[in-house]
């Protein structure tokens, strides 16, 4: 089954690479890593270096604002291109698929999250030098550094389950961004609002981390038990 998946995730990236001009997407990821790696990090220097709530612009709002265009494809996209009957009718197992073209979402979306942070890094080492007038290399705190780069993937992972759960079920693509759309709004503003009366300690980043993990475990678990060929066939669910 695994490397079902990965065939079927390799498969998927090349689609999107295909699909999409080549130009535009650079130019997506340029502006995301501008507004989220550089404007906005520079412009809040201070409650970056002092590891605010507004670090979480990149392990919470990032990766849900890079996973959702995108995941909503996965199965909505396919019925609206009158594809999925031919996936569906491969030996592949549903299984496989599922895991194949979440695996496709998570890498190409993380990969995403990854660029925004590490240019956020390195903005702020440019405002530690520059605005703060502060010697040598600024690092954040090991909760900090986990928080960035473990917390951000869960989130994530979290997304991707999410929007795979309600492509699945969405008669079309712009059925599942509206949803998906209501839904990150609903998710992150309160999640903000959390984050302010919060420390990035490890009790508070591990407990995060240990949510988010079971929220996806118990998602992907939903998902994979309501995928049915012939329902998706259909466009209809349990």
């Amino acid at each position: 089954m695994i490397r079902d998946s990965l065939i079927v995730a390799e498969k998927e990236l090349k689609e999107l690479f295909a699909s999409r001009s080549t130009k535009i997407l650079t130019m997506q990821i340029a502006i995301l890593g501008i507004i989220f790696g550089v404007f906005i990090p520079y412009s809040q220097g201070p409650y970056w270096i002092a590891e605010t709530y507004l670090l979480g612009f990149h392990f919470v709002f990032v990766p849900f604002v890079v996973t959702f265009p995108f995941v909503t494809d996965c199965f909505a996209g396919e019925r609206e291109r009158k594809t999925l009957e031919t996936l569906l009718a491969t030996r592949l197992d549903e299984k496989a698929l599922f895991l194949g073209k979440s695996l496709s979402v998570f890498a190409f979306s993380y990969i995403q999250v990854l660029m925004v942070v590490g240019m956020g890094m390195g903005t702020i080492n440019a405002y530690w030098r520059i605005e703060a007038s502060g010697k040598g290399l600024f690092l954040y705190s090991p909760p900090a550094l986990f928080a960035l780069f473990g917390l951000s993937a869960a989130m994530v992972a979290l997304a991707t389950g999410i929007g795979v759960f309600v492509s699945l079920r969405a008669e079309s693509v712009r059925a599942a961004q509206r949803i998906t759309g209501v839904i990150n709004l609903a998710i992150l503003l309160p999640l903000f609002f959390v984050l302010a009366l919060l420390t990035l300690d490890w009790l508070s980043v591990m407990a995060g981390f240990g949510i988010v993990l079971l929220l996806t475990t118990i998602l992907s678990i939903l998902a994979i038990r309501s995928f049915r060929r012939e329902q998706l066939v259909l466009g209809m669910s349990d």
